[in-house]
């Protein structure tokens, strides 16, 4: 495929949409859980619609990145789901004819890689009694 053909003129969502429209599914589901409370069957409905709506809207961004429709599959292996998530929302559209990130691409998944390990360095440190810098002395 040609590389002046732009991210969204391929079938499918574009990176920016999918992005967007999984925010909302966040907080659709999000304030499904804080009105209904998360064990109540109106909020474990609208977090399995929503969960629905994921799928589909990975389908959708995996067609327009070129790659089989199948990958959606990898949504529900735990960690390996991150990686395919900084995927989705880093690769342009037609991205498996070059199989390269762009520029915004490689900014995207920059960012994602080191917000990721930010947080895991957060949760995996809060229990510390120790200071970090001196993990030794105590």
């Amino acid at each position: 495929m040609s590389a002046d053909v732009s991210d969204t003129e391929r079938p499918g969502i574009d990176r920016l949409n999918y992005f967007l429209s999984t925010i909302a599914v966040g907080f659709a589901t999000s304030a499904a859980m804080l009105l209904f409370g998360s064990g109540s069957g109106v909020a474990r409905t609208v977090a399995l619609i929503m969960t629905a709506v994921g799928f589909v809207l990975d389908v959708m961004r995996l067609r327009n990145i070129g790659v089989s429709k199948w990958f959606v599959m990898v949504r529900f292996l735990p960690f390996v789901n991150l990686i395919y998530w900084i995927g989705l929302l880093s690769a342009q559209g037609g991205w498996a004819g070059t199989q390269r990130l762009d520029k915004s691409g490689r900014t995207i998944a920059s960012f994602l890689v080191i917000f990721y390990i930010a947080i895991f360095l957060i949760f995996s440190l809060a229990g510390r009694s120790q200071p970090l810098l001196f993990p030794f002395w105590g």
